[in-house]
């Protein structure tokens, strides 16, 4: 979780940050961030190299549960805010 915080430090700063829409922010914000991320889990191919490596399927399993579950609560985050209010109605 430390490794996040520095990221996020250390990512650009915000300059004429009131010219710049959150829609703007966010683009540029995820486009970083999701590059970061590929390039990331892409590297994780290196460790299939079995002349190199030794692993087990649990351990495979394992690895990638954690971030399938990781990934799905980020994506749940985002679909709270897309969710319509639900409103009672007797008409």
């Amino acid at each position: 979780m430390e490794e996040v915080r520095n990221e996020v430090q250390n990512e650009e700063p915000e300059t004429g940050k009131e010219n710049k829409s959150k829609s703007e922010r966010f683009i540029r914000l995820a486009e970083g961030r999701v590059t970061k991320a590929r390039m990331a889990i892409s590297r994780l191919s290196y460790l299939s190299n079995t002349g190199n490596y030794e692993y087990t399927p649990q351990q495979v399993e394992q690895m990638f549960s954690v971030l399938e579950q990781e990934l799905a609560e980020v994506k749940s985050g985002f679909m709270k805010t897309a969710k319509e209010e639900k409103k009672f109605s007797f008409q």
